[in-house]
């Protein structure tokens, strides 16, 4: 008989692993993952199932049959492709999200025999426009939506056959083979070296360019180096490393502050020091060497792209004899952990990406995506795979939950999830290994409804859970009439008056200083930023600026020389430098700015070292506020302060379309809004048809069922499968009640 009945809890996080043995792995971190698949390592806690994609445009892209999309780029809101055509050189297409594709090569094309085009937006004269490199011959540039805009540069030679393009201190830069060559200032058609143009041979093959905060990264085969200055009057090469280089240009991403990219050897980042002009250069794919190792050896092209709002990278490996459901990739999520910023790792299967762009405009998140079929596909959209289920499997590691050599009777598992409306999962206990002989327990199916042997979530047959959607338009204070789109269910679940739902307000900062035991909070100046317009504007919401301080982020609210009324920021884009405004303005160049996200009284504070419910009772300054609780909170830890507004339905309208896509229009409610409520904000259902709904918030994790799973061994894993259409849900954590038996 087992000695004594205990419980041991277990949150899932540390993402997947696969560098250690079995007893290593489950005894070091065992809420992580030995398979981790179409799962993501969120930053709000536990393993996610991922979002699925849609056809971006339900037309394809015009090109030769199974010919590859060559190029994707964001520009105006809108998608460029380049596709091979049966006659001619490849062409490129502007597509919306609707109606049929602009043809823009009309009369200009790109160069014959082309394997990739990249694009570079820049904003030099109050419009954004963008400049394309195709590898084989001149860069074309592109003014507008229409075929008469794009035009193809004649002159230097040095320019033609330029691989990679950035915009860098109102230059355009270009890599070809070993050169990099710069525009004249603020001209992406000017290469004149009296004008400020120049050509600079850098030992090596340029790889890739990335604007990183106020430096130019130059990655080549074999060496990393950067140019600073202020304007070509003065920048200057200086080197970073010599020996390690990157492998592919299209893996280069800045996030969260890090630069990430594929080296000869492993997915590395680039980050910067205390010590001005310092950089470190890390491996963060250690915990899954062997498989990238297997990624990088297997694949002919990658790409990838950022979802900002998730700190989320994403990489794609694309080769022609890889089926779609084949297709790797793999999600690496930056969270702050116990040795600081560490990249939490999870795979991705069924997405089959040569190319891939993404975006923030309007302070909408797009990521797109494409291969050879011709679609434009667009990620983190929808519950499918265009129609697919998504396939996503997590399992822990073999854990010995104490003594290796002692064996456990599980009798109970107790499972924390997230659901965002209807889910199913294929749970198993495995024992030992799963080593032959061993008698494993059977597979229990858990799911929102309860029938036979399938387990209820959350409390009856009928359980109701949070569902989310997004504001269409932007929404003033005082408005009480709204519409809404990306519903998370679908027409059957309906409205009743008296139903409520919640709108959030958050904002983020970093103490600047230890707190002992105090009410007391100094922090850094983060959620302020300010700048210089660059250029004069004349009643418009695109803005170009310079001398930067801090980090300009969506959301913002904008004050300074000039300003009319209380703009927002909608978009930052070409590394700080290009901002679009929620209302026009007319600025004069120099205009100093300042943009604030803004701390309130009565805000929550959560965060680690927060204990207890705690609020914010006064603001002295956004650096300076006082709790309404003593805390103790080390230095330089990220606090997060937020506040939920709820609503009720006055008038109960139509739901239009299916979960995850569906529409709301006229959806009437009381009191009007408090606060001016941006295009796309999320927003909460806490009640539908009159049933209240759970939802997860703070340190609560939520019951989600409770089964006997009665099974014994030394080594326990758990194990959950899933290929549905279900949307979106966490697994956050897990406990298992157990007897322990004498040690053998």
């Amino acid at each position: 008989m087992p000695d004594r009945w205990q419980t041991y809890p277990l949150e899932f996080k540390g993402g997947l692993i696969t560098n250690l043995s079995p007893l290593q792995h489950g005894s070091a971190a065992p809420g992580s993952a030995r398979t981790l698949t179409n799962f993501e390592p969120s930053i709000e806690g536990g393993y996610r199932r991922i979002e699925g994609f849609t056809k971006y445009n339900p037309n394809a892209v015009t090109g030769t049959a199974d010919s590859a999309i060559l190029g994707l780029g964001r520009f105006r809101g809108s998608t460029i492709a380049a596709r091979a055509q049966d006659s001619g050189n490849p062409r490129l297409y502007l597509a919306s999200s609707t109606g049929t594709h602009t043809d823009l090569s009309t009369s200009i094309q790109l160069t014959s025999a082309v394997t990739r085009v990249r694009f570079a937006t820049f904003n030099f004269d109050g419009d954004e426009d963008t400049i394309i490199v195709d590898g084989k011959g001149y860069p074309c540039v592109l003014v507008g939506t229409g075929a008469g805009n794009l035009s193809k540069l004649s002159t230097p030679s040095d320019i033609s056959g330029a691989s990679h393009v950035v915009v860098f201190k109102n230059h355009i830069f270009l890599g070809n083979g070993d050169k990099l060559i710069w525009s004249a200032p603020s001209s992406a058609t000017d290469y004149t070296p009296a004008n400020g143009a120049a050509v600079q041979p850098v030992g090596d093959t340029i790889t890739a360019l990335q604007v990183f905060r106020d430096q130019l990264i130059i990655f080549c085969a074999n060496r990393i180096l950067k140019l600073v200055g202020s304007s070509f009057a003065d920048f200057a090469m200086q080197p970073i490393t010599i020996g390690v280089g990157c492998v592919n240009g299209d893996t280069v991403q800045e996030v969260g502050g890090d630069v990430v990219f594929l080296s000869q050897d492993s997915i590395r980042t680039l980050s910067a020091t205390d010590r001005v002009g310092d950089f470190n250069l890390a491996s963060v794919s250690k915990n899954i060497q062997n498989d990238f190792s297997d990624f990088i050896q297997n694949h002919q092209y990658f790409s990838s792209i950022i979802i900002p709002s998730k700190t989320q990278y994403r990489i794609f490996g694309y080769s022609d004899s890889i089926t779609e459901a084949n297709a790797r990739g793999f999600i690496g999520t930056q969270i702050i952990g116990q040795s600081g910023v560490e990249f939490h790792w999870g795979k991705t299967t069924g997405i089959r990406a040569r190319v891939a762009a993404d975006s923030i405009e309007d302070g909408v998140e797009t990521a797109v995506f494409a291969n050879t079929d011709g679609y434009i596909y667009k990620l983190e959209s929808g519950n499918d795979f265009d129609g697919d289920n998504i396939k996503a499997d997590f399992a822990t590691p073999y854990f010995p939950i104490t003594d290796p050599r002692t064996r456990k009777t599980i009798y109970k598992t107790i499972l924390y999830t997230d659901p965002q409306g209807s889910f199913s999962t294929d749970f198993n206990l495995k024992f030992d290994l799963a080593e032959s002989g061993t008698v494993q327990p059977d597979t229990i199916a858990i799911s929102n409804s309860a029938s036979g042997t399938t387990v209820s979530l959350y409390g009856s047959s009928g359980a109701r859970f949070a569902q989310g959607a997004k504001f269409t338009g932007d929404e003033a204070v005082g408005s009480d009439n709204i519409n809404l789109e990306s519903v998370s269910f679908d027409s059957t679940a309906g409205y009743t008056v008296g139903d409520t739902f919640r709108v959030d307000d958050v904002v983020k900062a970093t103490t600047n200083g230890a707190v002992n035991n105090s009410t007391s909070v100094t922090l850094d100046n983060n959620q302020v930023a300010t700048a210089k317009a660059a250029g004069a504007t004349s009643n418009t919401t695109a803005l170009t600026v310079n001398s930067n301080t801090g980090v300009i982020k969506t959301g913002m609210l904008v004050s300074g020389d000039n300003i009319s009324g209380t703009p927002t920021v909608e978009a930052v884009t070409n590394n700080q430098t290009t901002i679009t405004l929620s209302t026009a303005q007319s600025l004069s160049s120099a205009d100093d700015l300042t943009f604030k996200s803004e701390i309130k009284v009565g805000m929550t504070v959560t965060g680690t070292g927060i204990s207890g419910t705690v609020t914010v009772s006064a603001v002295g300054s956004q650096t300076s506020i006082t709790l309404s609780a003593a805390q103790t909170i080390a230095d330089n830890v990220d606090l997060t302060f937020s506040h939920a507004d709820t609503y009720e339905i006055t008038t109960a309208p139509a739901v239009s379309g299916s979960a995850g896509s569906a529409t709301v229009t006229a959806l009437r409610f009381s009191p009007a809004l408090t606060t001016i409520v941006k295009d796309h904000t999320h927003m909460t259902f806490t009640k539908i048809a009159g049933e209240t709904l759970s939802s997860y918030s703070g340190d609560t994790l939520k019951k989600v069922f409770e089964t006997q799973t009665v099974g014994s061994g030394f080594l326990v894993s758990m194990s959950f499968a899933t290929d549905s259409t279900d949307p979106p849900y966490s697994l956050d954590a897990a406990s298992l009640e157990y007897g322990q038996y004498g040690r053998r």
